[in-house]
């Protein structure tokens, strides 16, 4: 005798329930929280250097070790909420392993900020100074950790608030323009020697700036299925 009755349909699962989407997210924010006072400081002293003469810029800075890690492990942190950003406006409601599709997210991050490091040192060493070339690359780091902590809302909220994604991704995109709009003020800086090198800044600006993200942004769908 056949079966009889309905055929139960399978309970759609809320991403934002997800115990190891939420267990990375939560250690990278409580690792960071005790990090805060330390880049609190290095946002402080890039700030500050905002407002020095081009011949300042090529002062050194040493860095303790505590200020190496902070940065690398906010670094961290950026990559999470840029992954975990991309992750809520392409997710769709009951992934399979959300946490799989996260990493495919945040390897996307990866691959984006390893791609423009390796472009900003091939940069420095074709047309700049060792000294003014650390000095750009620490710009980009400090800006890249400053958009990792203010992130961390819009990002949140996208995870927990599906409906209103397309709200928190504009948020997240403001925020992002935001700290590369101070990183540019640095790379003006970086790049101006007379007005003939204009031509030179916006040609960065269009390969190494505005190109790898679009194509960051386009390859977001094979990324998100690339662990499932």
């Amino acid at each position: 005798m056949e079966p009889q009755g309905i055929e139960p349909a399978l309970r759609a699962v809320n991403t934002s329930a997800d115990s190891g989407l939420l267990s990375v997210v939560l250690g990278v924010l409580v690792v960071c929280s005790f990090l805060f006072p330390t880049l609190l400081r290095l946002w402080r002293a890039f700030f500050k250097q905002l407002v020095r003469s081009h011949s300042d810029l090529t002062m050194q800075v040493e860095r303790t070790i505590n200020e190496r890690v902070a940065l690398f492990v906010s670094l961290l942190q950026t990559i999470v909420m840029e992954g975990l950003a991309l992750f809520c406006v392409t997710a769709t409601h009951g992934e399979p392993d959300p946490l799989a599709s996260f990493a495919g997210m945040a390897l996307l991050a990866i691959g984006l900020m390893v791609f423009q490091l390796s472009a900003y040192y091939a940069i420095g060493f074709a047309f700049s100074s060792p000294a003014s070339t650390q000095m750009w690359i620490r710009s980009f780091l400090t800006t890249q950790s400053l958009a990792g902590y203010l992130l961390v809302i819009p990002a949140l909220g996208g995870l927990f608030y599906p409906n209103s994604v397309g709200l928190f991704l504009t948020v997240c995109v403001v925020v992002l323009c935001a700290c590369r709009i101070l990183f540019y003020i640095r790379s003006f800086a970086f790049f101006y020697t007379s007005p003939t090198s204009l031509f030179y800044f916006f040609l960065y600006l269009c390969t190494v700036e505005i190109v790898p993200v679009l194509v960051a942004w386009s390859l977001k769908g094979l990324f998100f299925s690339i662990f499932t």
